[in-house]
């Protein structure tokens, strides 16, 4: 084995020290910035906290037939990437995935949550 130096990057998160507070940070802001370019919201609204503090209504379901959806592929993507970030460096937006997660299927037809806003 050869010494390679301090870990800079460690399974696709940034690894940074303080030494004098003897501290480690782990964060994923560029998988975080993939993930915005991926689905095309590079561009998006930053907000200082995970999720909108309105209330979602809940959605009476009339018809349980629905027909398949081809951008359910793509929601389950967003969900999926979402889910590695909270798990690994973001225990704070559990709560907001969930929701943004258990949205009826028609409703993520057509929206994306009022918590994710585009410019």
């Amino acid at each position: 084995m050869t010494d390679l130096g301090e870990v800079n990057h460690y399974l696709g998160m940034r690894v940074r020290r303080d030494y004098t507070r003897r501290v480690i940070y782990l964060d994923q802001e560029s998988y975080v910035n993939d993930i915005l370019e991926r689905f095309g919201m590079q561009d998006c609204k930053p907000v200082n906290t995970p999720m909108d503090q309105t209330k979602l209504e809940p959605y009476k379901v009339k018809n349980t037939k629905t027909l398949p959806n081809p951008q359910e592929g793509e929601y389950r993507k967003i969900v999926g990437s979402l889910m590695y970030l909270m798990i690994c460096t973001r225990p704070d937006i559990a709560v907001a995935v969930r929701d943004f997660y258990l949205q009826p299927l028609h409703w993520r037809q057509q929206h994306y949550p009022p918590w994710i806003q585009r410019r």
